[in-house]
């Protein structure tokens, strides 16, 4: 009898621990809750509101990128060159600022365009021509860096800092995590309660029964491609601002950073599925690793090992829930 009472409990808590896992949004608050705790217990400077801010802010630029790298993923579709965008758009910005004199507005459109003709040709090169997602970004993000150097005419370019954009304040919140919020609300809205995000959901499904109920998907993937360009370029000019140089080296992993932050959300790379709070989750608990690390001393290069095992984490749980719900 006590062994029969012992098995159901055990059955019921691997039922509880399988339901919590099939909830990415869950997983992943587990997840930073424990990264918080172990945080705390090992630093008093950790759980503070000035380190969870800055937290926010070092993420923030790849958080805006992941928050449309979400939509692509979840239609199929796949962008390696935001590293490129970021870079060129750096480099852009403050070459412009300082030896064109070119207003903030005026700099900040011609940046835009140009990171809006990159997600373009990205759309004419994998959906017109059916050239390969990966090969057409990677390729992409060659070129785009290529540029880059050469805008720079090496690695950097000093600019001015104090911008009014970030003057501005909210209960203490600086106008890069604002912007963050605001589009990452946005864009859930957007793929809740809107035609457009039910489109981009079907196509992920099944592209095949999008087209035949009359669903033009050559126009709403080329709009993820552009968006996730602009969001690249937009999120490249908040950086630059706040740094005050443009460099080649803006943007290095954003792409895989914002790929893994999406994973880890529940985000599928098979399509049709992924939620932005799930993303918004997966940036910040990235932002938490990070953080711990500079805090206990570890090398920075092991950062790098750290996205690609949550990465791959990250899939396997997706593959487990995908699994489980065939």
């Amino acid at each position: 009898m006590e062994r029969q009472e012992m098995s159901n409990g055990q059955h019921s808590a691997s039922r509880g621990l399988n339901k919590l896992i099939m909830i990415p949004e869950i997983t992943v608050a587990i997840s930073i809750l424990t990264v918080v705790i172990i945080g705390t217990v090992f630093s008093d400077s950790f759980l503070t509101a000035r380190n969870i801010l800055n937290i926010f802010r070092n993420t923030a630029s790849i958080g805006i990128i992941a928050i449309f790298m979400t939509m692509l993923l979840m239609s199929r579709g796949l962008d390696l060159s935001p590293d490129a965008v970021a870079s060129l758009s750096s480099v852009m910005f403050a070459s412009l600022i300082m030896k064109s004199g070119f207003s903030i507005g005026t700099t900040t459109l011609i940046v835009i365009l140009v990171s809006f003709v990159i997600g373009a040709l990205n759309s004419v090169l994998i959906l017109l021509m059916k050239i390969p997602s990966f090969i057409v970004t990677l390729g992409m993000m060659f070129v785009g860096k290529g540029l880059a150097t050469i805008v720079a005419g090496g690695s950097y370019i000093l600019a001015k800092r104090n911008y009014p954009i970030y003057s501005f304040k909210l209960f203490g919140v600086t106008m890069d995590v604002i912007i963050l919020i605001v589009i990452a609300i946005a864009v859930d809205l957007l793929l809740r309660y809107t035609v457009f995000g039910r489109k981009v959901k079907l196509i992920g499904v099944n592209s095949k029964a999008a087209r035949i109920s009359g669903i033009n998907v050559n126009i709403i993937a080329a709009t993820l491609y552009i968006l996730t360009a602009l969001a690249s370029g937009f999120a490249s000019i908040l950086f630059t601002m706040r740094s005050g140089i443009g460099t080649t080296d803006c943007g290095t992993n954003w792409a895989l950073q914002a790929i893994t932050a999406a994973v880890i959300g529940g985000t599928s790379l098979y399509g049709g599925k992924g939620t932005i709070l799930g993303t918004f989750l997966g940036v910040f608990f990235m932002g938490l690793i990070t953080n711990i690390m500079m805090i206990f001393g570890i090398a920075s290069e092991w950062q790098y090992v750290g996205i690609g095992v949550f990465m791959i984490f990250g899939i396997l749980l997706n593959t487990y829930r995908e699994k489980k719900l065939a």
